[in-house]
């Protein structure tokens, strides 16, 4: 049941029979009613913020920009082929911080962060795959995520799109074995990817 429709149940089933209750257990049951309310409306500003249809759609636009543009003008349009490009990818790269703080550092809607990280990285792989003149590989990028207290968890000034993948499938994988959620899915996704051998590198002791 969502958060909402939880809160709006209680309010509906317990604030009528408010009235029979004494006042200090009325203020009570009230102020619990308002701090889960708070917290229901933070969790869902959270997912808001995932807007997993809005990049979808943001990414699929652009990639198949790109491929137009690469059949029309493929001999001289490398370098507007490459801004594109750069782009593509700084798209991914913003969204990331936001998907590493709800699945991680929040423990939330982890298989929804999981299907947005795999769109990231298709994203990204056909990019990387294009006939373009333009070297999509011999790109750097910068990027930082920072925990909800802006301290650094992650940073890089000079690397490619496919190591802060990496990095984030790794990331996702340690969330969900310390949740006790569900591995399997993470697990084929990183496989089926070419991935696994990135993300052994970077977590030692995982067996898939």
């Amino acid at each position: 049941m969502p958060p909402d429709t939880f809160i709006k149940l209680l309010e509906n089933t317990l604030y009528p029979a408010l009235d029979a209750l004494p006042t200090s257990q009325k203020t009570a049951v009230s102020n619990s009613l308002t701090v889960a309310k708070r917290d229901s409306d933070q969790t869902q500003q959270k997912l808001d913020a995932i807007g997993y249809d809005t990049h979808k759609k943001s990414l699929e636009d652009a990639v198949r920009a790109l491929n137009k543009d690469i059949k029309r003008n493929w001999k001289n349009g490398w370098e507007e082929q490459g801004e594109m490009m750069g782009e593509i990818a700084g798209e991914v790269l913003e969204w990331l911080p936001t998907l590493w703080r709800i699945a991680v550092k929040d423990g939330l809607e982890l298989q929804l962060i999981r299907k947005c990280l795999l769109l990231c990285t298709e994203t990204i792989h056909k990019v990387a795959h294009s006939i373009s003149r333009s070297e999509f590989g011999d790109m750097d990028f910068e990027v930082t995520i920072t925990d909800s207290k802006d301290i650094k968890i992650y940073e890089e000034t000079h690397a490619g799109v496919d190591h802060t993948l990496a990095w984030m499938w790794k990331e996702i994988l340690v969330a969900a074995l310390a949740q006790g959620a569900a591995t399997k899915a993470i697990e084929s996704d990183i496989d089926r990817l070419k991935i696994k051998d990135d993300v052994s590198t970077l977590i030692l002791g995982v067996v898939f």
